[in-house]
């Protein structure tokens, strides 16, 4: 699809957006949260506090707002200005990923120590590899989706794509965007509950009643993330959806002027 003057500058705008809200939760991420959660596991008295608590939830936070943000950029870019456009975000999201699981690992070897090539081989590679393979995956899977909705949605409607914006309801599987928006939120809760998952398996069965309670409750909040990143991604969309029209309406004002 060729897209319009105003469409370029809102595509390159788009993209600037993306790269601001991927910057914006890595960098902190990896200089602040990092750091200190390996002082607080590295000390017994601080790993059995309330604190330790309070970072994983932090930290799951971020991770999950890393998600939403690019995701809702992305299904906006999709519906808005075509599929086609949307390749560029997914390329520099493959790099932020890199960037993210790097940054990650250097921020926490200048807070406990680098390790040995053998120590790193075995027991960081496996797990950062798995962890970058993830995230390709989720955004592999985002674009598969996004594209057979923007399929049947052509096919079956007469309309415009942009007819599907503002997003008026929140729950609702009537519009494409809001499908998206689903399954955008589904994601990286689904990401997180296998990584849950797999480190529980390796750990083994809790210990104790208290150590099963913190696991459901993590598990818990996992699955209300799914309804909080509905509400983060809806909300993204339409205020992009808002930025756009009224950036339109700057453009419409200086032609006529």
């Amino acid at each position: 699809m060729k897209l319009s003057l105003f469409e370029i500058a809102r595509y390159r705008h788009l993209k600037k957006i993306f790269i601001f809200c991927l910057a914006v939760v890595i960098l902190p991420y990896a200089a602040i949260c990092t750091p200190i959660y390996h002082v607080i596991n590295s000390n017994i008295l601080l790993y059995n506090s309330p604190f330790s608590l309070l970072l994983d939830l932090l930290m799951d936070l971020l991770s999950q707002l890393y998600y939403w943000g690019a995701f809702a950029i992305l299904i906006y870019m999709a519906f808005r200005l075509g599929l086609s456009h949307t390749r560029s975000l997914i390329g520099l999201f493959a790099c932020a990923v890199l960037v993210r699981y790097v940054t990650n690992l250097i921020a926490g070897y200048i807070t406990v120590g680098f390790p040995t090539a053998a120590e790193f081989y075995e027991n960081d590679f496996w797990p950062m590899l798995f962890d970058i393979a993830l995230d390709l995956v989720l955004i592999g899977i985002l674009y598969l989706i996004l594209r057979s909705l923007l399929t049947r949605c052509k096919l079956r409607e007469n309309t415009l794509i942009q007819s599907v914006f503002p997003l008026k309801k929140i729950f609702t599987l009537q519009n494409p965007v809001q499908k998206a928006t689903l399954f955008a939120a589904i994601l990286p809760a689904a990401a997180r509950i296998l990584s849950r998952i797999i480190f529980d398996i390796f750990i083994g069965p809790p210990a104790n009643l208290s150590d099963l309670i913190t696991i459901v409750i993590y598990y818990m909040l996992d699955l209300l993330g799914i309804v909080i990143g509905i509400l983060v991604i809806t909300m993204i969309l339409n205020r992009l959806y808002l930025k756009e029209m009224l950036a339109k309406a700057e453009d419409c004002s200086v032609f006529d002027e």
